[in-house]
């Protein structure tokens, strides 16, 4: 059996024998999606006034941070699904059908995982801009990412490979405005 899989059934194993970590698995690939999608709209808000009001700021830095997240998450979601056309790779239950995973997926959509390719993208171009909270959403991207395969719908290899393409996805975006937006 590869590494992929052993890792696999390692953390679905743990969940399967501890109700606390099959609890907070399931909570977190329900909602962990939209509370951090939710907290990046909230943060991008609070920036936009708070910027608005700081005039030791430059103007346009905020248009560049909002550009830079929508293309990189719009980016890093179009690169997923070429992928997953391209790779048609079966989830853990279809593999295994003895697995039974705590939340409701299509069979045929696992690599790369979406979730790790579009939070990792938010997280990395938010690093740029505001360290502290790309941190946190760094966190938040692998503690989503990896309920993901806590909760049985996704391969530890298709959350590296999420992970590799939204951090690609929003370093070449980053550089790309970067030298688009010389001052």
């Amino acid at each position: 059996m590869n590494i992929n899989y052993q890792l696999f059934f390692l953390c679905y194993g743990a969940v399967q024998h501890s109700p606390a970590l099959r609890a907070i698995a399931l909570f977190v690939a329900n909602y962990g999606d939209v509370v951090v999608s939710l907290a990046a709209v909230l943060f991008l808000l609070w920036l936009l006034i708070w910027k608005q009001n700081a005039r030791s700021l430059k103007r346009g830095t905020w248009d560049k941070e909002l550009f830079a997240v929508a293309v990189s998450v719009g980016t890093a979601w179009f690169v997923t699904f070429i992928l997953k056309i391209l790779f048609h790779a079966a989830r853990p239950f279809v593999v295994f059908p003895l697995v039974h995973p705590l939340i409701s997926e299509t069979p045929y959509t696992s690599f790369p995982s979406g979730h790790a390719t579009v939070f990792f993208a938010l997280a990395v171009v938010m690093t740029y801009y505001h360290k502290r909270a790309g941190w946190l959403f760094l966190a938040a991207a692998l503690v989503v990412s990896l309920s993901r395969v806590f909760a049985g719908v996704h391969f530890p290899g298709d959350i590296l490979a999420g992970a590799v393409v939204g951090t690609s996805v929003a370093v070449m975006v980053h550089a790309w405005i970067k030298g688009k937006f010389k001052n």
